[in-house]
């Protein structure tokens, strides 16, 4: 009998272990860097053409390490079509808008924004996995949405389009949180295997989207760096990274694995700023330390460990 209809939120209780952190730590260095890399591919090449370049080369590469681990891809069509839903909401969706929105704005502010995944997990997860919001996840959710409101209604970009970027962002962020709820329900199949099942869909589904929206045939070479920059996200932040991804997933929970965006907004602001010459303006570090303060609160750890010296003084 299948299991992929199973969706449980047990593990999300759970805190994670050292190992487990150290992945998650590393997995947000990876995706940090995407924001940088998509900035920089985006001078090249249209935003639907370079998902589908993404994710094509994401999935040649997870090809090569299903081969040599001698895994294979599901054949039963009822979970491609669940797969076909997961690749949707995880990659075309999500991909798309934040490509879009960097052709407008800054890599570093696209990084930031996506932090508010988090936030919209803690609110999907109390309805689709049974874990009640406490009044210390509602008020994280409610310091995330303020931080994202203030960068959005208030911050120095004045592009033609800025805000509607901006909300593109914040909607991916939306998608990601559905489908680390949604994905779930994949934990019985190898973590490689619904990475390479997912990009196998997300790059059909792209290839007439890019045909009808992009006629790539009508692009000139963009230069070695945008090639070299889509290969990177490619390879590294979308094969390997959804290897991490879907491992931790399974062993920590949908709740857990969105604390990569901690530590992404940080390292996607110093790469902006280091090699594109993108400006830090004060209220995008206001909007940031109340998106930080928000996760910390969603989190628990940290107001855990300020509440143990008081209890030891006390005791």
């Amino acid at each position: 009998m299948s299991t992929a209809g199973k969706n449980t939120g047990a593990h999300d209780h759970q805190p994670m272990t050292a190992g487990q952190w150290g992945e998650l730590l590393f997995l947000s260095a990876i995706w940090s860097t995407s924001f940088f890399l998509m900035k920089i591919a985006d001078g090249g090449l249209p935003p639907l053409t370079l998902v589908l370049c993404r994710a094509a080369s994401a999935a040649v590469t997870l090809y090569i390490y299903l081969y040599v681990k001698k895994l294979s891809l599901p054949r039963d069509p009822a979970v491609w079509k669940q797969i076909a839903l997961l690749a949707l909401i995880n990659n075309v969706l999500p991909f798309s808008l934040i490509f879009w929105s960097e052709t407008i704005i800054p890599s570093g502010i696209a990084g930031v924004l996506n932090a508010a995944v988090p936030i919209f997990t803690v609110l999907l997860a109390h309805y689709y996995l049974h874990q009640p919001a406490t009044p210390a996840k509602l008020s994280g959710a409610a310091l995330g949405m303020a931080g994202v409101a203030l960068l959005i209604g208030w911050h120095p970009v004045s592009a033609p389009g800025a805000v509607w970027a901006e909300l593109a962002v914040v909607l991916a962020s939306f998608c990601y949180a559905a489908s680390s709820i949604y994905a779930k329900r994949f934990n019985y199949l190898p973590s490689a295997v619904t990475a390479a099942s997912q990009l196998t869909m997300t790059t059909a589904m792209m290839i007439p989207i890019s045909l009808i929206f992009d006629h790539p045939w009508n692009l000139h070479y963009p230069g070695w760096q945008p090639v070299a920059s889509v290969l990177a996200l490619g390879v590294f932040c979308t094969a390997l990274a959804y290897l991490m991804y879907f491992r931790i997933l399974k062993t920590a929970g949908s709740l857990n694995i969105t604390l990569v965006t901690f530590l992404m907004p940080v390292g996607a602001l110093i790469l902006g700023v280091t090699f594109l010459h993108e400006e830090i303006h004060l209220s995008v570090l206001a909007g940031m330390g109340l998106i930080a303060a928000g996760l910390a609160c969603i989190d628990g750890r940290l107001l855990r460990l300020l509440k143990k010296p008081k209890a030891a003084i006390q005791g």
